[in-house]
């Protein structure tokens, strides 16, 4: 046949096993999904920008903080640390996508492959360098995705509501007992949800305390040691994360 009904045709007669053939093979079938994934694209990254990304990703918290630290009078300025972590993440979401497209790739193929099965031999050589490049890309990952974090979120998921300190004096720019009540239960909601969708650790998300702030608008009384009295609860709900995860 011509290139073009090689590549276009839909010429044989529906349901055939010519048919049948050829939709296989043809379109987004096997001979794309066999040209697919098999070495380095231009939104690939080298190993040494891998490395470098779990490095930052890895930073302790104090070093590397989620957010710019003191947001108050200066979120106007630059942080280059911030920057840099954001890079980092955007370096490991890419590598992750990257991995299970090459995953699901090579899933799909041998899955038309075993329709046809005598064309394993053909396939062979394309079919290794798509399994090579699948290694690299997992390896990579591994350097991205820490077990702790992981073990983590996996805990988060699994907790129940906790008691909050709602009556603490720390909390009365929150309003009475019953509104702290239920902004720390809210806080608590978005940090589990955080720690549960995040391949981060849990120091990772302290930032969410800020949250806390959204309902006292300019007023400033009372902010800095309810923030502090925040962390400190943030910083209980990680201790539980971690025991649960060990």
């Amino acid at each position: 046949m011509c290139p073009k009904c090689g590549t276009y045709g839909s010429w044989a007669r529906p349901g055939t096993g010519l048919a049948v053939f050829l939709d296989t093979l043809t379109g987004l079938g096997l001979l794309y999904e066999l040209d697919s994934f098999r070495d380095p694209d231009e939104d690939a990254f080298e190993d040494e920008e891998v490395r470098h990304a779990a490095a930052v990703l890895y930073k302790p918290v104090a070093d590397n903080p989620a957010v710019p630290a003191e947001q108050d009078d200066a979120e106007d300025d630059e942080d280059d640390t911030w920057e840099e972590r954001q890079e980092a993440q955007r370096v490991r979401e890419s590598v992750l996508r990257q991995w299970g497209g090459a995953l699901a790739s090579i899933h799909r193929t041998h899955r038309q492959l075993a329709l046809f099965p005598w064309l394993r031999a053909w396939a062979g050589a394309a079919l290794k360098a798509k399994a090579g490049y699948l290694r690299v890309l997992q390896e990579q990952a591994q350097l991205l995705v820490a077990e702790r974090a992981l073990l983590a979120a996996t805990a988060a998921a699994a907790m129940t509501e906790p008691d909050v300190p709602a009556d603490e004096p720390a909390f009365a720019p929150l309003g009475d007992p019953g509104e702290a009540r239920r902004q720390l239960l809210s806080l608590w909601r978005r940090w589990r949800s955080a720690v549960e969708d995040s391949w981060d650790d849990p120091q990772q998300q302290t930032y969410v305390v800020h949250h806390l702030t959204d309902t006292m608008g300019s007023r400033r009384k009372g902010r800095d040691q309810m923030l502090e009295r925040a962390r400190a609860v943030v910083a209980g709900w990680e201790a539980d994360v971690r025991a649960a995860a060990g």
